[in-house]
Formats: C-alpha cells, structure tokens, sequence
C-alpha cells in the first residue's frame, strides 16, 4: 500500500498526489471495469483511466451468476506483527523510499 492517507472511496492521482474522482466507467465484464479518473487539483488537470478486476470470492453470493467463475480463498486476518502480503499481480516489490 502506498501510505495510509484516505481518500473518501477517491485514488490518489499518480502525478500531484491529490484525489481523482470517478467521472464515469463501462463495464466491459461481469469482472472487469474501466473507470475514468480526474484528478481534483485543477492546476493538475490529469484524467486517466483505471481498472477494477474482481479477482475472487471471500464469501459466496447467495445468487450466483453462473457465467461467473472465481476462485473462493478463506478471509485472512492480519495476525500481529506479520508482514503484509506481496498482491499476486505485483512483479517486484518496492522498498518503502521507491514506493513515494
């Protein structure tokens, strides 16, 4: 994670730091969207495009849409003092300075 600060259900725009909002999305499957990013800080002005994947089940839907098909991992609970998992589409992990 890329520091703790909040952003209301915003991303921090990749160039400023400030928040973009989602401006609009299509959906291009039932697992799979494009969102359209602009970041709040008009002398910014950056407009980007994100992706959300849903990438598997924690707990099953009660009305499951039988096109989709994800994988179930039980929920994990971050025990005290243990180091935070490597997100499985990540190729290399930053140092905490390379991060910023």
């Amino acid at each position: 994670m890329l520091g703790m600060k909040r952003y209301g259900g915003r991303v921090p725009c990749p160039h400023c730091g400030s928040a973009s909002a989602a401006r609009s999305s299509r959906g291009v499957s039932p697992t799979y969207r494009e969102t359209y990013l602009r970041c709040s800080n008009l002398e910014c002005g950056w407009v980007g495009v994100a992706s959300i994947i849903i990438e598997r089940t924690v707990v099953q839907s009660a009305s499951p849409n039988p096109r989709v098909a994800l994988p179930v991992t039980a929920t994990r609970r971050k025990a005290a003092g243990a180091p935070t998992p490597q997100p499985a589409n990540d190729d290399q992990v930053l140092a905490p300075a390379e991060a910023l």
